[in-house]
């Protein structure tokens, strides 16, 4: 967790790793575009579509942290683990505690006091959006540049077997956050 790094920059990637992950981004977009939700309604009554912060969202490497404004929604994705082969979060089972991490934004922190800034160019909502997920998730994206640092305040804390079966229980095992998109 230290440094509190983009997907993309994670592991030090070199050109042609950061090129693959632009090429994906690139494809992303375009199949977006051809999306009936993009097409048929949002297009159509001029909302605006962040593909940036989607990619990210969606397992995209980019230079775009995923955020959430509910501590809920946040403590489920700490205490919970996801299973890449059912794509699904589940709590988990031993008995021993283990150490979650929370990275917590505080906005007056990223005031730009020099040009009456706030958070400029930085931040995205996503939550509205073609699909239903980042909505629920309450989304936001943050950017950051390569060899930029991350201003946040990170927390410790211990969690149990039944800390984790009660935020899995609470979004009805995951799915009422973790939902399949149309």
């Amino acid at each position: 967790h230290t440094p509190c790094l983009p997907s993309l920059f994670r592991n030090n990637p070199n050109a042609i790793d950061i090129f693959i992950e632009r090429m994906r981004l690139t494809e992303f977009e375009m199949l977006l575009g051809k999306h009936p939700v993009v097409e048929g309604f949002f297009k159509k009554n001029r909302f605006r579509i962040d593909p940036l912060g989607l990619a990210q969202h969606y397992g995209i490497k980019t230079e775009m942290l995923d955020l959430t404004s509910d501590l809920d929604i946040a403590l489920f994705f700490a205490v919970c683990n996801y299973n890449k082969e059912s794509d699904s979060y589940e709590p988990i089972y031993d008995n021993e505690i283990h150490t979650g991490i929370l990275y917590v934004v505080l906005p007056y922190e990223h005031i730009d006091i020099s040009n009456f800034t706030f958070l400029s160019g930085k931040i995205s909502v996503i939550g509205l959006q073609p699909f239903a997920r980042p909505g629920i998730q309450k989304g936001f994206s943050f950017y950051l540049n390569r060899n930029e640092e991350f201003v946040t305040h990170k927390y410790s804390f211990n969690y149990s077997k039944g800390d984790s079966e009660y935020y899995y229980n609470k979004f009805d095992n995951g799915s009422k956050i973790w939902t399949k998109d149309l």
